[in-house]
């Protein structure tokens, strides 16, 4: 039984290797990796895991990378400026790059203010209280409930100068606990504030508090949200653009002439105590994908079925249904 398991695994790669074979990865956002540790940190697998289930286009790199070949960069939580890194990150935005930082990222080494010019913001320290409370504003808030959020984790005292756009602002708490003040969970927000919670000047958004890693670990769907409208604000015509549930994964890679959309829907469910297992594959039926294609292309069609599909071409994307998607299909855009 195992080996016809494998058989199978092995007859459907071979079917599908004239569109793997020599195949690259198209990306337009980088996540920039902190190093300090022997593996990626909670930050690192927050980020991951957002720009996965929000569909978009990646790399992660460190600062030695071509930041050129982006644009937009991500730096989650921690990533605090040395020069090289500042004057770097400068000339990136200076040439049209876009940025999204959070919480440490963008201080200097110090953790006194921050180094890199342009953000349009004033640091006063780390969030003094037990806790921090956000409210989406505007475009922001697109997808997310109108009410108050809890952060399960604190960050930054950040206030906007003249010209800065709040994205977020900063609700506060009615009290701290102690011994003659004590909620089971969490005091109440009481009223908004005039910190911020996100804000963007030009090309660049900043989180105040540590949105990546406490999504890695409380996986709250607003966070996830929010970042997706920023991310949005700053770079409103990404390479895809699908109408699939978070659990679904795409890739877009390209060999010479064509362009392949790659749609991977297994869900891994925790069914020990220290193993996921894929025993289920649960189809999708009647996805809409769209591919931001340079021209318009000849064909558009399903592979290894070679299939073709109806589609159209509008506004740089080529658009189209996939009918049914079973655990694993592959657009292809030719030329």
């Amino acid at each position: 039984r195992i080996y016809e398991r494998i058989g199978r695994t092995y007859r459907s790669v071979v079917e599908k290797e004239p569109w793997c074979e020599g195949a690259k990865a198209v990306t337009e956002i980088a996540s920039l990796l902190n190093l300090s540790g022997p593996r990626a940190n909670d930050s690192d697998i927050g980020v991951t895991g957002m720009l996965t289930q929000l569909h978009h286009q990646f790399d992660i790199i460190d600062r030695a990378s071509d930041f050129s070949r982006y644009r937009l960069l991500i730096l989650p939580d921690t990533h605090r400026l040395d020069t090289a890194l500042r004057d770097k990150l400068a000339s990136y935005v200076s040439l049209g790059g876009a940025l999204l930082l959070s919480h440490e990222s963008g201080l200097d080494t110090a953790g006194e203010g921050f180094a890199l010019p342009g953000m349009g913001l004033d640091y006063e320290g780390p969030w003094k209280h037990e806790s921090q409370y956000l409210e989406a504003l505007g475009g922001a808030r697109d997808g997310i409930p109108e009410m108050v959020h809890e952060m399960y984790e604190t960050g930054s005292a950040v206030k906007a100068q003249p010209g800065t756009t709040v994205l977020a602002r900063v609700w506060t708490g009615y009290f701290d606990r102690d011994y003659k003040r004590f909620q089971v969970e969490q005091t109440p927000y009481e009223k908004p504030s005039d910190y911020v919670a996100a804000a963007q000047r030009g090309k660049i958004v900043y989180f105040a508090v540590p949105i990546f890693r406490t999504y890695a670990r409380n996986g709250y769907a607003v966070y996830r949200q929010l970042v997706g409208n920023c991310i949005r604000r700053l770079m409103p015509e990404p390479l895809v653009k699908a109408q699939l549930p978070s659990t679904a994964q795409v890739t877009m890679t390209e060999q010479r002439g064509r362009r392949i959309l790659h749609v991977l829907h297994y869900i891994p469910q925790r069914r020990s105590l220290d193993l996921d297992i894929v025993e289920d594959v649960i189809p999708l039926a009647n996805a809409s994908v769209a591919a931001r294609i340079p021209q318009r292309p000849s064909r558009v069609y399903l592979a290894p079925q070679r299939q073709d599909l109806k589609f159209e071409y509008r506004d740089g994307y080529a658009r189209a249904t996939i009918p049914t998607i079973n655990g694993h299909q592959m657009v292809v855009f030719e030329a």
